[in-house]
């Protein structure tokens, strides 16, 4: 029994050289009274399958046969859209669109999937290596073990023909050896490469015979199922960030950088939202202390780069809301030492508002900054 399953898997990891042929015809035979409802797609071309492994091939083939890749949209000459009803409306779209798509398609067949971004090249859809992602693919949970394919690569090669098989480029990123995707996929996080001695930017771009010869052997071995399933144990806003490190110090150019910090802030705006309930129903130490949390990671971002304008104004409120915190946790009446913190933010505050350019809130919010100091100054 266990022979059968490694057999299995072992076929599987050769690109496609399963015998698929049924599973194949029936993805491509979805009638038209259901082509624009992604759970009745699914649910028709998956009836067939046995297998997890069957229900991936049964997905990724409707949508390599189904969807077109928009060079219209890729170029720039007309507007991209990502969300799946226009997706299937017009049947085509971008490299983060097939990557949606089928992690939807996945999520309704009860399959684990995850959306990768990271660079390529040596393909026509491919274009130099850029400073930050600029192409997405999918890896795919079967059996505990994750693996890689790329929709929008074989959707590029697909030949479409009448009752012809699908063509043997397609197969070529449908589960392929990790180590041979990293030929021409890079993943901007280094854990899923799924490769225990991920390549760096430099041998991919510049030694990409070299990297199959590198993974396997390199002698610093990296866990790399380990750090996904820690990664995938965290808060969405949580991952965000740590996809935006990675990303960072894997290839530190200013997008990655501005990537990183626009997560940071985000999960800033998702912190001053929960400030809310904590303010109306728990204690002011509690208040107090999540502000300063707050804080810590605005003072963070604001020192890796120049924030935006949104951000600034972000961090602004920040410190308002804690002056005034603080001023009432005193009830009104704050000593010396807490007076000095309180003109001290009051200073942090106008720092950052005129450090951005003059909008509505800014300009009230360096008034409201004012009547602070006139209160705190007659305390």
């Amino acid at each position: 029994m266990i022979f059968w399953i490694f057999l299995a898997f072992l076929t599987m990891e050769t690109s496609g050289q399963s015998n698929f042929d049924v599973i194949d015809k029936y993805a491509q035979s979805v009638p038209n009274s259901i082509k624009n409802d992604i759970s009745d797609i699914t649910h028709y071309i998956i009836k067939p399958c046995t297998t997890d492994l069957e229900k991936l091939r049964a997905i990724f083939i409707w949508i390599v046969t189904h969807i077109s890749y928009d060079k219209a949209a890729d170029s720039g000459t007309n507007s991209i859209a990502h969300d799946l009803d226009t997706i299937l409306r017009y049947q085509k779209t971008i490299c983060i669109g097939y990557a949606k798509l089928l992690q939807k398609m996945c999520q309704t067949a009860g399959l684990e999937s995850e959306i990768i971004s990271g660079y390529c090249h040596n393909n026509p859809t491919s274009k130099n290596i850029t400073d930050s992602p600029d192409h997405a693919w999918n890896a795919v949970k079967l059996n505990d073990e994750w693996y890689l394919l790329d929709a929008t690569w074989s959707a590029s090669l697909w030949k479409s023909k009448p009752k012809k098989k699908i063509n043997p480029e397609v197969d070529y990123y449908f589960l392929p050896k990790a180590a041979t995707f990293l030929e021409t996929h890079l993943p901007a996080q280094p854990l899923w490469q799924l490769v225990s001695n991920p390549i760096d930017m430099n041998i991919f771009i510049s030694q990409p015979d070299s990297i199959i010869y590198y993974v396997e052997n390199s002698s610093d071995p990296y866990s790399y199922t380990d750090s996904i399933r820690a990664f995938l144990k965290l808060a969405p806003s949580l991952k965000k960030i740590k996809e935006g490190l990675s990303s960072w110090q894997f290839h530190p150019t200013e997008k990655n950088l501005n990537l990183y910090m626009a997560a940071l802030m985000d999960r800033a705006g998702e912190l001053t939202d929960s400030l809310e309930y904590i303010q109306k129903s728990g204690p002011i130490e509690s208040l107090l202390s999540a502000q300063r949390d707050l804080l810590e990671l605005c003072r963070y971002t604001a020192s890796l780069g120049n924030l935006l304008t949104w951000q600034k104004e972000l961090y602004a409120e920040a410190i308002i809301n804690h002056i005034v915190a603080l001023h009432r946790s005193a009830n009104g009446r704050p000593d010396m030492e807490l007076k000095t913190e309180l003109l001290f933010l009051l200073e942090e505050a106008r720092t950052v508002l005129r450090s951005s350019e003059e909008t509505y809130y800014t300009r009230n919010a360096l008034e409201l900054l004012s009547e602070y100091q006139g209160i705190i100054g007659q305390n």
